[in-house]
């Protein structure tokens, strides 16, 4: 029965470890260790609520500005406005932001917070697919330096997943690889114009953002834009449509949990009217939509999160277990890393409680793509530019607005594959392509219904773009939400005596590589492996197997590292292997240190 050992798993951003175990005879087993604890929510204990959204951005590198987003939501639903805004506004509730989703944050505030944070998204997709995962797709050996990674067998990429016909030379995604660096920066750059800097901003701010955008604002932000669009046109979605083409087997692995998840993303409702969205809120499950009519906060409302298998204080009986972040709690138990017992992970379970199940759900592009197709989401962008360089994706024939869901059918079409193979490990990969696209195009100076420079100037570019609400004298709390590059992102505050009380974050990661709940229940990302488990077992070539698991668990998006082990049962190194940044896989004497 060996047992595979992927300590820090590499390419992606965090501190991951991953143990396979594939018996002779049975199931294969996963556990997604998260290897570092933070503590965050203890920092942020006892300070001014309005740090939160500077604190808080710390959590993460490559999307700090997602945590300001939700952490400044947190605030916008705990406290409330004055006496001259409401009750005059109409809403039934002071909170900046209601229950519901309406909001007393001005027009311009909402649409400025949106292109801050579509900036980001657009960046951290780009980054995912060529600097994080595209090299596990392409044997790039015969492009020489800088790009001669190479396998310690001759089988190679050949033997992976049966059907599939590896690129011989991967010469267009390499080369786009280094282009990729310069579209990072350029959103970067479009996301500082409104911001002040990136990345850690300092614009979004409970009831708005800090920014009065000027004209040369709009212009210098729309021609960066623009600039990624092409790209994202002509490299990034054909690159991945290549990918798919080589790898089709991929569109049929890696379907569960079949739970998705998503809060929904970008407010697009103008002043106090009803919340509409980008991307559509809802649990997916069942192979059906549900829950989608619900607020913010009613949907919120039925997360929990468990600790039976993570190194966190339980409590007597349990009564830290399976809580509301409202009531969660984070006491770290290190006694439980060293004590041979269940516990492997830092990271708490996250599951969404529906029909009296605690479900396992997995978060992400791929399921708010799906979840805005299956709902029909009506928002619609345009692919016109606002310049005379315009590129639209070759065989989309997208013409002048479009949705999602018109996004989805005809991009599958260029693949040959239903709408059913979104749930998938290609499936993971192409959402983020499509969703790339979509919320480029709905930030563009266009004229689809959809289009926020275009609103933003409409509006008046000296409009109102934040609303002033003090703490409150009494105790309140608020629920935050942001559908951000890795999935759907929670905060969570208390606040008493003017101060923070009780804070909980739970981000995307921790669903997506959640530990088992106090049940036994795998998380999504374990499952996803354990699924692939047969193809992982069928392999005689190492490679084979440490590659196959790398595309699978690259799709999501964690963290960062390198070193890959082999052990037997007892624990003793069977091999040691070390696989760079490149894909490169070499195995290196047992005494060598990684």
């Amino acid at each position: 029965m060996p047992t595979i050992i992927i300590d820090p798993l590499t390419r992606i951003e965090g501190h991951s470890k991953w143990v396979i175990t594939i018996p002779t005879a049975g199931s294969v087993t996963a556990k997604a260790e998260g290897t570092m604890f933070r503590g965050f929510e203890n920092i942020l204990m006892r300070r001014d609520p309005r740090d939160a959204p500077i604190l808080t951005q710390r959590i993460c590198g490559v999307c700090p500005t997602a945590h300001a987003e939700a952490s400044a939501r947190c605030l916008d639903n705990a406290l409330e406005v004055g006496s001259t805004v409401w009750p005059a506004s109409g809403l039934p509730q002071a909170k900046i932001t209601n229950d519901d989703g309406r909001t007393h944050i001005p027009k311009n505030g909402r649409i400025l917070r949106n292109l801050i944070h579509g900036a980001d998204t657009v960046m951290s997709h780009i980054t995912h697919f060529y600097h994080l995962a595209a090299l596990d797709f392409v044997d790039a050996s015969s492009l020489g330096a800088p790009f001669s990674p190479t396998y310690s067998t001759s089988a190679g990429l050949t033997a992976l997943l049966p059907g599939s016909t590896p690129m011989p030379n991967g010469q267009s995604v390499v080369s786009n690889y280094v282009e990729a660096l310069t579209m990072r920066r350029k959103m970067h750059s479009a996301g500082a114009v409104f911001s002040g800097r990136q990345p850690i901003q300092h614009a979004i701010i409970p009831g708005g953002v800090t920014t009065l955008p000027t004209a040369s604002d709009v212009v210098v932000f729309a021609n960066l834009l623009d600039t990624v669009r092409n790209f994202i046109n002509t490299a990034y979605i054909p690159d991945v449509v290549t990918v798919a083409n080589a790898y089709p087997t991929y569109w049929t692995v890696g379907t569960s949990p079949g739970n998705l998840l998503s809060y929904g993303g970008f407010p697009i409702q103008s002043g106090t009217a009803a919340e509409t969205l980008l991307l559509s809120r809802g649990l997916y499950t069942g192979g059906s939509p549900v829950l989608t009519t619900l607020g913010p906060t009613s949907f919120l409302s039925n997360v929990k999160e468990f600790v039976g298998y993570s190194y966190y204080d339980a409590g007597a009986l349990g009564q830290n277990d399976g809580l509301h972040p409202f009531a969660g709690v984070t006491l770290p138990d290190v006694s439980k890393v060293t004590s041979g017992g269940q516990a492997y992970s830092w990271l708490k379970a996250p599951r969404y409680t529906y029909g009296g199940n605690d479900l396992v759900c997995e978060v992400g592009p791929m399921p708010r793509v799906v979840l805005s197709i299956a709902t029909g989401n009506p928002a619609s962008v345009s692919e016109a530019k606002c310049t005379s360089s315009s590129v639209p994706v070759a065989g989309l024939g997208l013409g002048g607005s479009y949705t999602i869901a018109n996004l989805g059918t005809t991009a599958l079409g260029l693949v040959s594959q239903a709408s059913t193979a979104l749930i998938s490990i290609l499936g993971r990969y192409a959402c983020r392509a499509l969703e790339c696209k979509f919320i480029a195009d709905a930030m563009a100076e266009t004229a689809a219904p959809v289009a926020w420079l275009t609103e933003l100037q409409a509006n008046g570019l000296t409009s109102p773009v934040y609303v002033h609400a003090k703490l409150p004298n009494k105790p309140k709390q608020g629920a935050g939400w942001a559908e951000v590059g890795r999935g759907s992102l929670g905060h969570w505050i208390t606040i008493e005596n003017k101060r923070i009380k009780n804070y909980q974050c739970v981000v995307p990661t921790t669903w997506n590589h959640s530990p088992r709940d106090t049940a036994g229940n795998p998380g999504p990302a374990e499952q996803v492996i354990q699924e692939v488990g047969p193809v992982l077992a069928g392999y005689t070539n190492t490679d084979d197997i440490i590659i196959t698991a790398l595309r699978a668990l690259h799709a999501y998006d964690f963290c960062i590292a390198c070193a890959v082990h082999f052990v037997r049962p007892d624990g003793s190194t069977i091999a040691k292997f070390k696989t760079d940044s490149d894909g490169r896989v070499v195995r290196i004497p047992h005494d060598e240190e990684i």
